[in-house]
């Protein structure tokens, strides 16, 4: 029985840890993985922010549409600046793109068949937003009787 417990602790005693072919084997496979996930991460990122900037700008024409609802505009192409959403009420905070540089702008296109159209747009926009709305003219009577 001395023997044996002999023979099992000189084992373990020689046991000093992992070979240099071990831990290279592992280090590849983990640069494997590194490999394939690090690219899709940054594209799931890169697309989250494009949505997001796509739904703000949503946002943005909504708010821009209500406002060319409330205030009268003039035929022709105007710009819409966010601080005046924002000074009215119309947004809480003047949001930036998150997938880059620059500002949001609006531009609003109106004629004379009665409809505004919307656009939304900032720096790496593809495909801007945009928006159509009825514009109701209404005469009102402003003399006196």
């Amino acid at each position: 029985m001395k023997r044996i417990w002999e023979a099992l602790s000189r084992k373990t005693r020689d046991e000093r840890g992992f070979t240099l072919v071990e831990l290279i084997v592992v280090l590849a496979i983990l640069s494997i993985l590194a490999l394939i996930a690090v690219p899709r991460f940054t594209g799931t990122l890169n697309n989250a922010k494009t949505k997001a900037d796509e739904t703000t700008a949503q946002i943005i024409a909504d708010a821009a549409a209500r406002y060319v609802l409330d205030n009268s505009i003039d035929s022709g192409t105007t710009s819409i600046d966010l601080q005046t959403l924002k000074d009215n009420g119309y947004l809480e905070d003047i949001p930036k793109p998150q997938s880059g540089e620059g500002d949001f702008t609006v531009k609003v296109t109106s004629g004379t068949n009665n409809t505004a159209t919307i656009e939304v747009s900032w720096p790496k926009a593809t495909n801007p937003v945009k928006r159509t709305v009825d514009i109701i003219t209404s005469n009102k009577n402003t003399s006196s009787q």
